[in-house]
């Protein structure tokens, strides 16, 4: 069985198709799409430019994964959608566009993942630095000790920092 998980970040959407082999998931396919979501969270809201080059990226991903053969397709986002006062609009064109439902994630839960993802076994710690959020994450094997979310990712702290004359 094929499955394959979108993930919409603040800076890229990434695919991730994996199959299982000798009762393990296997990746068969990774590709990242660069739309720099997050740099069109203007005012609160993001803008129309921004959403469409997403919800297009997210469409394309997502019909990569159905021609590899993917039964089932998983999509989250991350700290802009959760940020953004027009967050539901883009998940559903994303939802219209994808056909499979999009959930936002909750700043844990991206930590989690994070963790999952990066974590190999043992006493383990992972420091995601996303385009809008920041994750810490501790764990001993599969068990979460600790996580929490940080809004202070790349894009968000560039927006943010004035420019200094010299």
């Amino acid at each position: 069985m094929r499955l394959a998980c979108i993930g919409i970040g603040s800076n890229a959407i990434r695919l991730l198709a994996a199959q299982w082999q000798e009762g393990q998931l296997c990746a068969v396919r990774r590709e990242r799409r660069g739309t720099r979501l997050f740099a069109g969270l203007i005012g609160g809201a993001l803008t129309q430019q921004s959403m469409g080059s997403s919800v297009h990226a997210v469409a394309e991903l997502a019909a990569l994964a159905r021609s590899d053969g993917a039964q089932e397709i998983f999509v989250f986002a991350t700290s802009d959608v959760r940020d953004a006062v027009n967050g539901a609009e883009f998940t559903a064109r994303c939802e219209a566009a994808c056909e499979a439902p999009v959930e936002v994630l909750t700043g844990e839960e991206e930590a989690v993942l994070s963790y999952l993802g990066a974590s190999e076994g043992g006493s383990c710690g992972v420091i995601d630095i996303g385009g809008g959020s920041t994750e810490f994450t501790f764990g001993e094997e599969n068990d979460i000790l600790g996580a929490v979310s940080l809004q202070m990712g790349a894009v968000r702290m560039n927006a943010q920092t004035p420019v200094l004359d010299a």
